[in-house]
């Protein structure tokens, strides 16, 4: 039987060192996901707001232009000769890093409030009235020039096409004209963006978003989903804690042997915990996982698309890395401290046979040792009898 009960023991033990890193993981990943501060953190720390907008441009305009007919009066023919640093100072005019940063921190902390309960619906909107106002305003004109300065000068054949297209069929010529109609050229493209402009609406999405039943839908279920998680990660921490008791019902006799086993796995499972971080830390690990999974897919992207998400990928993977890693570490530290802890415990207890009580007589025998000793103080001492010569004295 103590043999089976050691036998059982172990197993238990086996099954703690292996389920404790997942309980340790799962915490410090429900923990990361569920707060907003760890996405605004992100975002800053990695400068993302100056770079995201230029990055998403540029691969919207590269994915399109492969379906696109260059010979039409279209955005991405307007656009198509701007290079990385237009973008960048298209970004800049219209839609500023500050400008950007403080609408997705508001919808974060909107989203995150009723995705932990805080508050009954999600309140998500990007106001888009300043944003309107630069594209009809200055800026929008500034994006104009640049857009202008990004065509090659025109030809003769071509300026006469320019300065008659609306009465002919040939294609729009993408040139920039001589001086002396370039300012017409540009008037007309900065109303034709101030137009675009007014069409955009306040507030994106619109305030009756949340009535589209296929998104109370899709809502509800991702609520559903954090409950579950939250459950989830809460009944993992049980089973450690079961598999312990389980230890301690097998094989613990004392405080000794429950230091022993108790600091054993607790280091154990700890430094396993421990061990994926430097996995994790590896500068391709991530950003090879979210790109072979959109391979994968059916979405196609060009080689400059994929060195866009590669950086991009590395950018929020190695913040996201850096935000998870350190509860882990802090958790597995605390669990390897109390398994020293037990252990110095265990050194300085001692088993109960190594303290072995101090030797008492038995009842009955201590009554016979107490009459015995009665008797012998009441006995009177012996006299001496007649005739006897006493004893001389030396």
């Amino acid at each position: 039987m103590k043999y089976i009960g050691r036998f059982m023991a172990i197993l238990a033990a086996f099954l703690f060192v292996m389920t404790l890193p997942w309980a340790v993981w799962m915490s410090s990943v429900k923990g990361l996901l569920l707060d907003a501060d760890t996405y605004k953190n992100t975002l800053s720390r990695q400068n993302l707001y100056t770079t995201l907008i230029p990055d998403l441009l540029t691969t919207i305009v590269e994915s399109e232009s492969e379906n696109n007919n260059p010979d039409t009066l279209t955005f991405l023919n307007v656009v198509r000769n701007l290079d990385r640093q237009d973008w960048e100072r298209i970004a800049t005019l219209l839609i500023p890093a500050d400008w950007l940063q403080a609408q997705v921190e508001r919808n974060l902390d909107a989203f995150f409030a009723w995705l932990n309960g805080d508050t009954p619906t999600p309140d998500l909107a990007f106001d888009t009235a300043s944003l309107r106002e630069r594209l009809a305003g200055e800026p929008g004109q500034r994006v104009v020039n640049l857009i202008l300065e990004s065509w090659p000068p025109c030809t003769d054949e071509q300026l006469d096409v320019l300065l008659n297209f609306e009465h002919t069929d040939q294609p729009f010529p993408f040139c920039q004209p001589p001086g002396e109609y370039i300012a017409l050229t540009s008037t007309a493209l900065a109303e034709a963006l101030s137009e675009q402009a007014s069409a955009l609406p306040d507030v994106v999405p619109a305030p009756d978003w949340l009535e589209n039943p296929r998104t109370r839908r899709e809502l509800a279920r991702l609520k559903q989903f954090v409950q579950l998680l939250n459950a989830f990660v809460a009944e993992l921490w049980l089973l450690p804690a079961a598999l312990l008791a389980l230890i301690v019902f097998f094989t613990v006799r004392s405080l000794k042997s429950f230091g022993r086993w108790s600091g054993t796995v607790l280091i154990v499972g700890g430094i396993l915990s421990i061990l994926p971080i430097p996995l994790m830390l590896s500068p391709s690990f991530l950003p090879s996982i979210l790109l072979s999974s959109i391979k994968s897919s059916d979405v196609t992207i060009s080689s400059q698309q994929a060195a866009h998400l590669n950086i991009l990928a590395q950018s929020i993977s190695h913040a996201i890395v850096g935000e998870l890693t350190l509860p882990v570490l802090i958790i597995s530290g605390v669990l390897i401290a109390l398994g020293f802890i037990a252990h110095v415990v265990a050194a300085i207890s001692r088993y109960p046979e190594e303290n072995p009580a101090p030797q008492t007589l038995s009842q009955p025998v201590a009554a016979s040792v107490q009459a015995s000793t009665a008797q012998i103080a009441s006995t009177p001492p012996p006299t001496a009898s007649k005739g006897s010569t006493p004893p001389s004295p030396d």
